[in-house]
């Protein structure tokens, strides 16, 4: 039986450059204050460095989420030679016409296209629909400002997230959880949504897809056991989110000695 759940509409209407503007911990930023709040100083500055993976993430995610937006925001490169003067010149051409559009190569495309088509056949397959996507919303914990851009509420009751990988199995992704925390996003997430809506998701869930054929995707959930890892990370995060902002103190790694065992 389907929740009754906010849809698009009824979500709070938050522009990507309002929420950029938010002085606010994200996910992102709380794996980098974990490291050290210093790092977490270096990432702020960092943060709009631009890169292939993040133009391929954007289009697969646009491709699933919002398909009509696509042709809108993205454009393809053309196939010349950079280092010739013609190609210098058929280059300089196309960006002076690309207007805003993220551009990619058509091979980047290709992969892309591929990831979307499994991560949406994987949807068919769990017959989920999506009532609201790439939703940016913003609230407090512990009295700490937070934020977060969820990928998509599903019909079902869970929050989802994309994720592209090098390997989508069982062992693989729970390495990724391990490296990239992603059991402090579905936390985090998990709570901002929960204290925006006054609605409590039934769960969260990871559709992970490898980046070369066979393109095979899987659907996970985090464990009991990550979910208090998680716990401990944002409690942590935040204190020291609050000790920055409150006192001003972005200390990097510790000056005392430390043993270190095997």
């Amino acid at each position: 039986m389907k929740q009754n759940l906010p849809t698009i509409s009824t979500l709070p209407k938050l522009s990507r450059q309002d929420y950029k503007a938010i002085a606010a911990l994200n996910y992102s930023g709380a794996k980098q204050i974990l490291k050290s709040p210093a790092h977490y100083q270096q990432w702020l500055k960092e943060e709009s460095t631009d890169s292939s993976a993040l133009r391929m993430g954007s289009l697969t995610h646009a491709m699933v989420l919002e398909p009509e937006t696509v042709n809108d925001r993205f454009i393809t490169r053309p196939d010349c030679d950079r280092r010739t003067t013609e190609g210098k010149k058929i280059y300089a051409e196309f960006e002076a016409n690309c207007g805003d559009k993220t551009s990619l190569k058509h091979e980047e495309i290709v992969v892309c296209a591929s990831v979307a088509n499994s991560m949406i056949q994987t949807l068919k397959s769990l017959g989920v629909s999506f009532s609201a996507v790439e939703f940016s919303l913003s609230c407090s914990l512990e009295d700490v400002a937070v934020k977060c851009t969820i990928d998509a509420l599903g019909d079902d009751g869970y929050l989802y997230d994309l994720k592209t990988t090098e390997d989508a199995s069982y062992s693989g992704f729970k390495s990724s959880i391990y490296k990239y925390k992603y059991n402090l996003q579905a936390l985090m997430y998990t709570k901002i949504f929960e204290k925006v809506t006054g609605v409590k998701p039934k769960g969260f869930r990871f559709i992970a897809c490898e980046k070369e054929g066979p393109y095979a995707a899987s659907v996970f959930e985090v464990g009991k056991s990550f979910e208090k890892l998680a716990e401990f990370d944002l409690a942590k995060a935040i204190e020291a989110y609050r000790q920055g902002t409150v006192h001003g103190l972005w200390p990097a790694y510790p000056t005392t000695p430390v043993v270190v065992e095997a």
